[in-house]
């Protein structure tokens, strides 16, 4: 693919493209060479849900009618193969997609229908509702690969910068996980790194490839391989007469779930218990942190634990005095904790 910038230094590009390179993205056997950098939710959520390489996080139950714009890290020109991927979540949506050009132009819309996307992998997401609130649930994940000429009738002097798509009426309600730029599909698959699990997770190691065949350590024939103790784990590759291996070791300790709190802390600027901050080790998968003054009124609930309270109720310090928190969590053996403490706030 060609790669061209719009006001970015030369230097700029270089680096970035590298560093994406470097980490080896791909998604159903399809190489990612860039991904959106910042995108408009329309009920004002985060982007952060839909930016990014691939990961495990979507935007989940847009409406019907909903618009989403997106830009891209780099700008793009046409060349042979599958130039942009949709990724979804839940089941396969109808969207109407365009491409935006450095023109403020946009290329002729693409209807995406539902019998278009390619299921690849189930997957563990985090996902977000209309209202901005999170979830997590184990579902389905599609890929749908798509031409810049043949799908949106572009030419090489077309510059593609981003993408705006319209969600329109889907059985259940219409998502999205991410949108990417795709080059050529490598002879290669990783596995990842060694890795340290705890007692009671399990790892998907993904080898999945368009029109390929496996084989894994133990002669199993599927795409994916679940792990749940320890090992040395394998799996050959082959696919357009290209034979492709990688390894992994995987081991697993007892993590030790560790909550400490203070009993007094000081909510100003100097430095010395500033902030109510519990300290977070591991095992813990979800959590959030309530705080509440004496007679009973919430005054902050925040799933971002190590982020802590920063002793202020609508923008303004607290009085000193006695607060009750409430923190809850999820281990990674799925039990329910939930603590209750008092703490101190002196100014």
């Amino acid at each position: 693919m060609q790669l061209k910038t719009i006001q970015r230094q030369i230097i700029f590009l270089f680096l970035g493209f590298n560093f994406l390179g470097a980490n080896s993205q791909t998604l159903g056997g399809h190489s990612i060479a860039d991904y959106l950098i910042s995108a408009i939710h329309p009920n004002g959520c985060s982007s952060d849900f839909v930016t990014g390489a691939p990961d495990d996080s979507t935007w989940v139950n847009f409406s019907d009618g909903d618009v989403m714009k997106g830009y891209f890290e780099f700008s793009w020109t046409d060349s042979i193969g599958d130039e942009l991927l949709l990724e979804t979540s839940y089941h396969p949506d109808n969207y109407n997609v365009r491409l935006l050009l450095s023109t403020g132009l946009y290329s002729t819309p693409y209807v995406v229908h539902e019998a278009d996307w390619i299921q690849i992998t189930d997957t563990p997401w985090v996902h977000i509702f209309p209202d901005c609130t999170i979830g997590m649930e184990n579902v389905q994940r599609y890929i749908l690969p798509l031409d810049f000429d043949l799908h949106f009738g572009l030419n090489a002097s077309d510059v593609v910068i981003g993408i705006e798509i319209t969600f329109l009426s889907t059985l259940g309600s219409p998502d999205l996980a991410g949108v990417y730029i795709i080059s050529e599909k490598p002879c290669g698959i990783n596995l990842g790194n060694d890795v340290t699990l705890c007692l009671g997770e399990t790892l998907l190691l993904d080898a999945t490839t368009l029109n390929a065949t496996y084989n894994w350590q133990d002669n199993s024939i599927n795409p994916t391989f679940v792990v749940s103790q320890e090992g040395v784990y394998w799996v050959v590759i082959e696919n357009n007469n290209c034979t492709m291996t990688d390894t992994i070791n995987v081991l697993y300790e007892n993590c030790e779930i560790i909550l400490e709190t203070p009993t007094v802390f000081t909510p100003n600027s100097d430095g010395i218990k500033g902030y109510f901050q519990p300290k977070q080790i591991k095992g813990i998968m979800q959590s959030t942190l309530s705080i509440y003054n004496r007679w009973g009124q919430k005054l902050i609930e925040t799933d971002e634990l190590l982020a802590g309270w920063d002793g202020k109720y609508n923008n303004m310090y607290c009085s000193d005095g006695t607060y009750f928190w409430v923190i809850k969590y999820i281990t990674i053996a799925n039990e329910s904790i939930t603590l209750k403490g008092f703490l101190t706030l002196i100014k």
